[in-house]
């Protein structure tokens, strides 16, 4: 057997000996400790991973060292691999932050070039009024339903509303859009859906982000159908105002769209990046809500701040 035959073999066997290692992400803390995990992402200051198929475990930002990708180490054991047979591959894998800040530099305004994406009927309503509300208006239909929306990143971030609930099905929102405890100041919002309820709500960005460098509204859809309504009266909305903007990776331009997830927060900071990374001008399925990105066998960590 040739020696060239013999690396081939001993190489193979290196790689499925460390094949769970080598598919896995892993954390690096700057105290030294690796922690191997399905998935790593960030939320806000906390850099969170999934662990054995369902443990979430998150770490400050402050005491992570740095982020290796399971295609990281493929390349870099390639790599070595390569150096091993003579090859004469010698570029290495790099990982680098990206720092990505929301203002009007980078990023405008647009509705909806990204299909919403939402976890639905997370709003409940309830005979009980919340503590917010100091003010109602004088209610007309049989009954009263409450609840609250939490939007934005402001301390202050609850928007209580009220539903004046008709025999005829006819349903009213009053909304404190400026959260100021009284429902009688912000107007009323009738259903322009066809369902049982849906509506446009129009938020000043002011009035959601800390020192926001928008000016304008960010609307969102509130909504509910009869499987909402049937399971116990839930609500739904996801937002309609997304960010687009121009993400430089090494120089060169990747389009780029700030998209809710999930809850939708109207933060639009801590829920990744959908990036054009291979930059054939559509944004895929597998390039939204990116935290890292690997573009020319690197990886690319975003930090999106506003």
């Amino acid at each position: 057997m040739s020696k060239f035959i013999k690396t081939i073999i001993l190489i193979a066997f290196i790689l499925l000996s460390h094949s769970s290692f080598l598919l896995s992400d892993t954390l690096k803390l700057k105290n030294g400790k690796s922690i191997d995990c399905d998935s790593i992402w960030q939320e806000n200051s906390i850099i969170k991973c999934r662990r054995f198929g369902h443990v979430n475990v998150g770490y400050p930002k402050n005491i992570v060292e740095r982020i290796i990708t399971a295609k990281a180490k493929t390349y870099n054991q390639q790599f070595q691999n390569n150096k091993s047979l003579g090859t004469q591959n010698t570029k290495t894998h790099q990982t680098e932050i990206i720092h990505i800040s929301i203002n009007p530099n980078n990023f405008h305004p647009v509705q909806m070039k990204v299909a919403a994406s939402n976890i639905p009927f997370t709003t409940p309503l309830s005979n009980k009024k919340p503590g917010q509300i100091i003010q109602e208006p004088v209610y007309h239909g049989y009954e009263q339903l409450y609840g609250v929306l939490k939007l934005g990143n402001r301390k202050n971030n609850i928007f209580p509303f009220v539903f004046d609930i008709f025999e005829s099905e006819k349903m009213l929102l009053y909304l404190d859009l400026n959260r100021n405890g009284n429902l009688t100041d912000d107007g009323r919002l009738e259903n322009t859906g066809t369902g049982r309820f849906a509506t446009r709500i129009h938020i000043p960005w002011k009035d959601l982000i800390e020192n926001c460098p928008y000016s304008g509204n960010y609307v969102i859809w509130f909504y509910t159908n009869e499987a909402g309504w049937n399971r116990g009266r839930l609500f739904s909305h996801y937002s309609r105002t997304q960010l687009e903007g121009t993400v430089y990776i090494k120089g060169v331009p990747h389009k780029a769209y700030l998209v809710d997830k999930e809850y939708n927060d109207a933060n639009l900071a801590n829920d990744g990046i959908c990036l054009d990374v291979d930059r054939n001008g559509v944004i895929g399925d597998n390039e939204k809500y990116l935290h890292h990105a690997e573009v020319d066998n690197n990886t690319y960590i975003f930090e999106i701040k506003w």
